[in-house]
């Protein structure tokens, strides 16, 4: 908002919170990293009660389905040498391979922000392509996380949410509607980057200043000696 003050859509809810209070501005939530994984198999998979391959379901099922994407909470491996993944907010196991198919594989994300408010909701589709059909919508100024980036024949990228809502596309034709977030300021880069330099060199300098004075203090009692054997 105006105020300074960073607002949170959390996930598994419909509510959100703020990254600092905003009365004292005490920071009340951080940033932590967590691993992101993708079901690869190309049908719906029950969550195991423990982390084992001959381990029965939960009693009450869960299923990933295929293509979905989730937050690790927990990883062990197996007597056999197999790891197992627990999702968040799951009290269930999947294994990242049997014993000849692999199951889940590791997610790359990247941050991203909607950055046209001005031009109202973004559609988010059910595909790698701005014509197919519209699944929901991205607020403005809203940041999400990315799993897979995909380029058209139009060479034109589109965005698939990690979360499973579907694709958005990176430009629309007003312009550039998505940007990687936190956006990189290369004007400040370089800026300290260049007072990092002029640092060095005032360094340097004083450097030479020292080693020219040391040299010619050694220098004056060489020629007073001189004097003296004339």
């Amino acid at each position: 908002d105006g105020h300074g003050t960073v607002w949170l859509k959390l996930q598994h809810s419909s509510g959100w919170a703020y990254d600092r209070d905003p009365v004292t501005k005490q920071r009340v939530c951080e940033q932590v990293e967590i691993p992101m994984w993708q079901y690869t198999g190309q049908e719906p998979r029950t969550l195991l009660s423990a982390p084992k391959l001959n381990a029965p379901p939960l009693a009450t099922p869960v299923n990933l389905s295929a293509g979905q994407s989730f937050a690790v909470a927990e990883q062990r491996v197996s007597a056999d040498n197999i790891d197992f993944l627990r999702p968040q907010w799951e009290e269930g196991w999947v294994p990242v391979r049997t014993e000849d198919v692999t199951l889940c594989k590791p997610v790359v994300s990247k941050a991203y922000r909607y950055s046209q408010p001005g031009n109202g909701n973004l559609p988010i589709v059910g595909g790698p392509s701005p014509d197919a059909p519209v699944k929901g919508h991205l607020e403005p100024n809203e940041v999400f996380t990315v799993s897979e980036v995909s380029t058209g024949d139009d060479d034109k990228k589109m965005l698939k949410l990690v979360d499973g809502r579907g694709w958005v596309p990176e430009e629309t034709d007003a312009g550039k509607a998505c940007e990687e977030w936190p956006k990189v300021d290369t004007g400040s880069a370089w800026g300290w980057l260049l007072w990092l330099l002029l640092l060095l060199l005032c360094l340097l300098c004083c450097c030479l200043g020292l080693l020219a004075a040391l040299f010619l203090k050694r220098k004056q009692p060489e020629k007073q000696m001189e004097g003296y054997r004339t």
